[in-house]
């Protein structure tokens, strides 16, 4: 049974890629990791496992499965046809496809809150890359003349790498806006150095009159 290679993730930050793409056959295929980084990383990270290694899918119940073909329904429904191949063939492939997509969703929900205008280039860069991995698929399982597919597996990369430049170019743009907001508080520290000594020092003095007083320690030294 053919597989798709390993992707490298890209550079900047991704969401929701589900780390399947599902072809003609009804087989779950490996793709790319989950969730690139949302966030700067810390300075240092412990060592984990190589970026290409997809975590393991959430353990399989009827209420994840109905969030995740919900969350399916509403944005890539021309994947369901494709999961009811793999539950009735293969119900182990359908149950850690079902497990991805749920995570997808949940994780989406997530940068929802946080952030609506990061969502909705994850939610993009999500629907591009499944439909790629359909186009993929549809080659995969097809004979004779493959042009037109090819032309439109093209098309579809492209508008992927273009939703993968988008997101990276609002991380910038996201990381900039913080980097002046942390300039300023830098300059504001700088400026009012002796006052802010002058105000810790206080509320220090504050904090140490008040703990004499609850242990009934007297403010002035005894001989």
């Amino acid at each position: 049974m053919n597989q798709l290679p390993k992707v490298v993730p890209a550079h900047g930050w991704q969401l929701g890629l589900v780390p399947f793409l599902l072809c003609l056959a009804g087989v779950a295929l490996g793709s790319a990791n989950a969730v690139a980084q949302m966030e700067s990383p810390p300075a240092r990270q412990p060592q984990s496992k190589p970026a290409s290694e997809s975590p393991p899918p959430p353990v399989f119940t009827e209420e994840r499965e109905a969030a995740a073909l919900t969350f399916v329904r509403k944005n890539r429904p021309e994947l369901l046809a494709m999961l009811e191949g793999i539950k009735l063939r293969r119900p182990a492939d359908y149950q850690r496809a079902v497990g991805d997509l749920f995570r997808t969703s949940e994780m989406l929900a997530s940068v929802r809150q946080e952030d609506p205008g990061r969502y909705e280039l994850a939610l993009k860069g999500w629907q591009a890359e499944m439909h790629a991995g359909m186009l993929f698929a549809r080659l995969v399982g097809q004979s004779g003349e493959t042009k037109k597919v090819e032309v439109e597996l093209r098309q579809a990369v492209e508008k992927v790498v273009e939703l993968q430049i988008e997101q990276t170019g609002y991380q910038v743009r996201r990381m900039e806006r913080e980097l002046e907001r942390l300039r300023k508080q830098h300059q504001e520290q700088e400026s009012h150095r002796a006052e802010l000594v002058r105000e810790r020092m206080a509320a220090m003095l504050q904090a140490v009159q008040q703990q004499r007083s609850s242990h009934g320690v007297d403010s002035k030294n005894k001989p």
